[in-house]
């Protein structure tokens, strides 16, 4: 990114290098996967089967999970096929059906708890989108078509706000277009506008 001789840099720093940019697209990048997965999460669903809970149990721990980020759905197996289980609500304890929440993000303690325990033994599935990769430059980013520039815009964005203390407004407007733009390209109408960080 190349600014006039004359530009002023809020901070002090100097203009931004292909380092700061990069540090600014790795910190976005995992939001805007998130983003998107919600939307369409066939495109980054990683699956891990036969996941025992055992009699007395109420959880499933995922603390071994790799790289574990998003949980899209936990599934029980019924006789020779897996059913999707409901994510709890704000009562999970009093639920009279099967149900899941998620504590913890990874590593130790990590797990989905079941409620009510009594009915928490079987064997389940976990649907989930696993971490991206660190972004590298000339590396790849791994969005569906469209979802780069839904990055790129809101790095863009932060670049303004950051160096310039220029209303970066406009960039999380076009990020929301394109993300629309994505979704109308996959075929779907409904979609949660495009926030912004906080």
């Amino acid at each position: 990114m190349r600014d006039a001789t004359d530009q002023v840099y809020t901070d002090g720093s100097g203009p931004v290098t292909d380092a700061g940019i990069l540090r600014f697209a790795n910190e976005y990048y995992p939001l805007v996967r998130r983003k998107i997965a919600r939307i369409v999460p066939d495109w980054f669903t990683t699956v891990q089967s036969a996941m025992v809970v055992a009699s007395g149990a109420a959880e499933i721990d995922v603390s071994a999970v790799a790289g574990l980020d998003l949980i899209f759905e936990v599934r029980r197996l019924t006789g020779t096929k897996y059913r999707k289980v409901e994510s709890a609500g704000p009562d999970a304890e009093g639920s009279p059906v099967l149900c899941w929440q998620r504590r913890g993000m990874s590593g130790s303690g990590a797990a989905v708890e079941l409620y009510p325990a009594a009915l928490a033994p079987g064997t389940y599935q976990l649907r989930y989108m696993a971490t991206a990769a660190a972004l590298v430059s000339g590396g790849t980013v791994l969005l569906p078509a469209g979802g780069e520039g839904v990055l790129v815009e809101t790095v863009a964005a932060r670049v303004k706000q950051d160096k310039l203390e220029r209303d970066g407004s406009g960039h999380v407007r076009r990020a929301a277009e394109l993300l629309k733009e994505l979704c109308a390209g996959l075929g779907l109408t409904d979609f949660v506008a495009y926030p912004s960080r906080g």
